[in-house]
């Protein structure tokens, strides 16, 4: 089984758990797109002709194109993660390799896999996420409001509600950073792509959707175990996607937290985003699409910097160099690192105007 680095979770898959304007809604996602999953079904059988596996349930399955599964209760060269593709109704393919058996036998099961990050510590309408890789930083979640959340991150925690090391601290905010869920009790459509280090939601409750985010940076220095960034608004309770966030814009520090300088001392700092000279923004400015002879977007990564150095790439998430092109929720191939990798189209607020466009890798590896 080939490893599979990047999974994306999106609201409209069935089986999805529901955001919207209630207590306990984001852990409902978190929880499911992080930790357990979501979408359990049995299988009816499951084979393979050459390389190729099918899967059938005549009851009807919840999977989507380009989602990530994890196989159970099969031989173990089946069980495990896989990436599906030509979807029906009753059936669903991905790839193996040929020494795979040609039937699974057992009690199988599939469900929409999870980042595989951990929860180690929870209690009502609040909860703790940590990676299971690199430096590891803790996410406290307090969801026990309706429509918005209060987050902080943590170099250490003991208990769901005692830690070390705050980010923001105590003292540079009293509640943290907060993301909002809705503008009312209604649900609202939402986007999570991750990693085993990092992470990004967007959750469409305005026409470009606020970018949220919490994880370890790529490329980062070897000499800095720091480089974690949460990314939420700075207000406490945001009327509007751009209300101290602006995610889709360069050069402006609001909402981006990291827990202190790369060589450990001092308090929490904020960072702004670094990208092309191109446009100062994501995806609302720029070359014409397409650019000349060139039909395929044109990319450019984005850095964290911190006091006029960059600390690390945003793992993942790449700044389009056109102007708002194609639509919210687009697949498709774009070069990326040397090579080709798939990516997904997602319209971000720029300053609550009209939104621009922030490519996320659906590919990987971020890192």
């Amino acid at each position: 089984m080939a490893s599979i680095p990047v999974k994306w979770f999106d609201s409209r898959w069935t089986g999805a758990p529901v955001l919207d304007g209630t207590a306990g809604s984001l852990l409902a996602v978190l929880d499911a797109c992080l930790v357990d999953g979501f979408g359990l079904s049995s299988l009816d059988s499951l084979s393979r002709s050459g390389t190729v596996a099918t899967a059938v349930r005549s009851a009807g399955h919840p999977f989507r194109d380009g989602a990530v599964i994890r196989i159970a209760g099969a031989q173990a060269p089946w069980n495990g993660d896989w990436r599906v593709r030509n979807v029906t109704t009753t059936s669903f393919q991905f790839d193996v390799p040929e020494d795979v058996p040609a039937s699974a036998i057992g009690s199988l099961t599939a469900r929409v896999a999870p980042l595989d990050w951990e929860r180690p510590y929870a209690a009502t309408g609040k909860a703790v996420y940590r990676a299971t890789a690199g430096n590891r930083c803790f996410l406290r979640v307090d969801d026990g409001g309706a429509q918005v959340a209060a987050l902080r991150g943590y170099q250490t925690m003991a208990t769901v509600d005692s830690g070390t090391g705050p980010f923001p601290g105590d003292l540079q905010s009293a509640f943290g950073v907060s993301w909002r869920k809705s503008t009312s009790a209604g649900a609202r459509d939402w986007v999570l792509v991750g990693d085993s280090q990092a992470f990004w939601l967007l959750p469409a409750w305005a026409d470009g959707a606020p970018l949220y985010g919490f994880g370890e940076l790529a490329e980062r220095s070897l000499e800095d175990p720091y480089a974690t960034l949460l990314m939420g608004h700075d207000q406490a309770a945001p009327a509007s996607a751009n209300a101290g966030l602006f995610g889709g814009q360069l050069g402006v520090t609001d909402g981006r937290w990291l827990p202190c300088a790369w060589w450990g001392a001092g308090a929490p700092l904020r960072g702004s985003f670094a990208g092309s000279s191109v446009s100062s923004t994501l995806g609302r400015g720029g070359y014409a699409f397409p650019a000349g002879r060139d039909t395929l977007l044109a990319l450019g990564a984005l850095q964290l910097a911190e006091s006029g150095a960059p600390r690390g790439t945003l793992p993942g998430a790449w700044q389009v160099l056109h102007s708002a092109p194609l639509s919210h929720g687009d697949r498709l191939d774009c070069r990326i690192g040397g090579g080709y990798r798939q990516v997904l189209l997602l319209a971000v607020d720029v300053d609550g105007g009209a939104p621009g466009r922030l490519a996320l890798d659906l590919t990987g590896p971020w890192r």
